[in-house]
């Protein structure tokens, strides 16, 4: 009989040992897992969001059935999972830190304070600007010679390579005139002719040279065509020398300079807010995909 309970005995205890380890293990195990698989700083995520104001109203969103049904769905612009870092200021703070412990495919939704979200409202922020921009017509380029490995010169230009020739660089289309070649390098100078028509890089207007001269060029540039700003299609006078922009926003229009408060004779009146200053923000958020953030590797 001693015999046999301490046999039900050792049972017992080996079974709470085994059922102690089983449990010990999927625990630790599910803490593991977790931590591995939730988001933390510097992880990148994509993310699928939807903006909504204290009255429900959606605000944004990069769903685009969402923004469908809201009436809210724009053309330009791309309906697909928003790419960040954790942690690294992409978006704003309360956003950044909703995401730190949430898993993939996870949804929850977070109500943000202003101090959370865009700040408070700052009644200060209120600046005018002139309703006409004056821009120079006349541009000057001075010009130099410029020395072109003759290696590697046939890759960048196309013509022969011979001094006096006209050469175009492929990628600019500018044009050049060969002033020197030896055996290492190709002398080259910017070269138009007046009446030439070019796109000017540096802000994308067309152009047309009206003088030159062995050091410089001078064009004269045009206003684009369907140009805009941000407060609309503005009205334009041209004369030689001088392009002028007249622009008529309506008030109330919320623009990337401002939401416009007034416009007074020459003056609008804009209110520099970011347009969600001052409000409290719920926003529905899915995590889509989670890449955990590399560790660096000690190397012996």
């Amino acid at each position: 009989m001693e015999l046999n309970i301490s046999k039900k005995v050792l049972v017992v205890a080996i079974g709470v040992i085994v059922l102690v380890a089983l449990f010990g293990g999927y625990f630790a195990y599910g803490k593991l897992f977790s931590l591995t698989n939730t988001v933390a700083n510097g992880d990148a995520v994509k993310v699928i969001y939807t903006l909504k104001l204290d009255d429900g109203t959606v605000f944004d969103t990069n769903d685009q059935k969402v923004a469908e049904d809201n009436n809210i769905f724009s053309e330009n612009k791309k309906y697909e999972p928003l790419e960040i870092t954790v942690g690294s200021g992409q978006v704003i703070k309360g956003f950044d830190t909703a995401l730190v412990g949430m898993r993939k495919g996870q949804t929850k939704a977070v109500t943000l304070s202003p101090e959370e979200g865009y700040g408070k409202y700052d009644p200060t922020k209120i600046t005018n600007i002139s309703r006409k921009l004056e821009i120079s017509r006349i541009i000057v380029s001075n010009i130099s010679e410029s020395y072109v490995p003759a290696d590697i010169f046939a890759d960048h230009f196309i013509g022969n390579v011979s001094v006096g020739n006209i050469v175009t660089e492929t990628q600019s289309k500018i044009k050049f005139e060969v002033l020197a070649v030896n055996d290492t390098t190709i002398t080259v100078i910017v070269h138009y002719d007046i009446g030439d028509n070019i796109t000017i890089p540096t802000t994308g207007w067309p152009a047309t040279v009206i003088a030159t001269s062995p050091s410089s060029i001078t064009w004269q540039q045009n206003l684009p065509e369907n140009f805009t700003t941000p407060f609309g299609k503005p009205d334009v006078e041209l004369t030689k020398n001088k392009i002028t922009l007249t622009v008529n926003p309506e008030v109330g229009v919320q623009t990337s300079s401002g939401k416009v408060l007034n416009v007074t004779g020459d003056q609008i009146f804009l209110d520099v807010n970011p347009p969600l200053a001052g409000k409290t923000l719920t926003f529905d958020i899915t995590i889509v995909d989670i890449t955990k953030k590399q560790e660096p590797t000690n190397s012996s």
